[in-house]
């Protein structure tokens, strides 16, 4: 999964381009308005999603660990109030940081982190270096500190 942005259009439209077939997550926030959807393109006629933003209870979570499992390698998954999100690799926020931050609803939320052995999406975890179930509230920011994988 790659991670992308987009503008919204004055008619709250916007668009990405070339996506290969796949689960994608969409995810928007403004202020206290939340959006998720996910999304499976993999029905060629699916060429539009209604993504409604909501007033929600928004916390967010910042992931930190060693620089070098910023490398897309890293494979991490979230379960969001009993619903599991598809894995993604961690990338850093900026080029060289070891930072990344996700918004997620408050509530419980178990994030798993794994080193993938091969290409993204093509090997289950056998175990996981980092599993953690904790409890979030509304503006609620939590630092997640990801161990060396051993």
């Amino acid at each position: 999964m790659r991670h992308g942005w987009a503008t919204a259009a004055a008619d709250g439209s916007f668009e990405f381009e070339g996506l290969l077939p796949g689960v994608y997550v969409l995810q928007s926030s403004q202020d206290s308005l939340h959006g998720m959807i996910r999304v499976d393109l993999q029905d060629p006629k699916v060429t539009s999603v209604e993504l409604v933003l909501r007033t929600s209870g928004v916390a967010d979570i910042v992931i930190e660990g060693p620089i070098e499992l910023f490398d897309g390698l890293t494979m991490l998954r979230y379960s969001e109030s009993s619903i599991e999100w598809p894995e993604f690799p961690l990338h850093a926020e900026v080029a060289g940081t070891n930072r990344w931050r996700m918004k997620v609803e408050s509530g419980p939320i178990q994030i798993q982190a794994w080193r993938s052995t091969g290409p993204v999406g093509t090997d289950a975890p056998k175990k996981f270096f980092f599993d953690e179930t904790l409890e979030l509230e509304i503006g609620e920011t939590r630092t997640l500190t990801l161990p060396s994988p051993r």
